[in-house]
């Protein structure tokens, strides 16, 4: 519309790598959303359109367990009405997410936009009306989740996609009063120190924006970097908790 190509669900780090291109192909798919934002490119800096029509991935949410309900409402204690939030995948996110019910005005800075953000926007549970960053708006950098999670998406004014190195920037993260990080581990030892990415020298994830977000949360006026984690693996057999790291 108008010239421009939205990058859809996903900005991350396509529109920093689109700017630096000599030639760019894009991929045309009419089942994508155009969500709004930081999020366009224009079709003059186009050298070739494919089109498709394809149905977008959907990533199905499992039920949270006991123990991640209960660290839910743990976390959902340390948050104050008018907080800005900023939420991962998993049980945890989501048992934080299901017991929100008696907050009000909460925001959302994030990397990535869920079904459960869906359903607080819907419930009236997050609206941004106390963001000191981008009030009244979602801030984001790419949606994964259902079909009804991609339509909600599509030309939506609440949303605002941007890349990665905007949403994910410690000193924009901070800009948030009251900015809340929510984020999980594989380990922690006793003096603090957190352990996302591996098991012993075995590569299990990438950490993600955590780090960023862990940041900005720390520096923000009010703010409260959380990191939230079974205590156990294995069904009880093994200790996440150790030591050292």
């Amino acid at each position: 519309e108008h010239g421009f190509m939205s990058f859809g669900v996903e900005v991350l780090a396509s529109k920093a790598a689109a700017e630096k291109a000599r030639k760019i192909i894009v991929q045309v798919n009419e089942k994508m959303p155009r969500v709004l934002g930081d999020s366009f490119i224009h079709v003059s800096r186009v050298h070739k359109i494919v089109e498709m029509s394809e149905e977008l991935p959907e990533l199905k949410r499992k039920p949270f367990s006991e123990a991640e309900r209960k660290i839910g409402h743990f976390i959902t204690e340390l948050i104050e009405d008018g907080s800005t939030l900023q939420l991962g995948i998993g049980g945890i996110p989501d048992a934080v997410l299901s017991a929100l019910k008696e907050r009000r005005d909460l925001g959302i800075h994030t990397e990535m936009v869920s079904d459960g953000v869906m359903e607080a926007i819907e419930a009236g549970i997050i609206t941004g009306a106390k963001k000191t960053f981008h009030p009244n708006k979602v801030i984001l950098t790419f949606i994964l989740g259902s079909k009804k999670l991609y339509e909600f998406s599509d030309n939506n004014p609440v949303l605002e996609a941007h890349p990665t190195d905007y949403t994910n920037h410690p000193f924009n993260v901070s800009r948030n009063d009251n900015m809340i990080a929510i984020n999980s581990a594989i380990e922690v030892d006793i003096t603090g120190q957190v352990c996302s990415d591996s098991i012993g020298t075995y590569i299990y994830s990438g950490f993600g924006g955590q780090v960023d977000f862990i940041r900005g949360a720390a520096h923000s006026k009010g703010g409260k970097p959380i990191i939230a984690l079974n205590s156990t693996a294995k069904n009880g057999e093994v200790s996440r908790i150790v030591p050292f790291l």
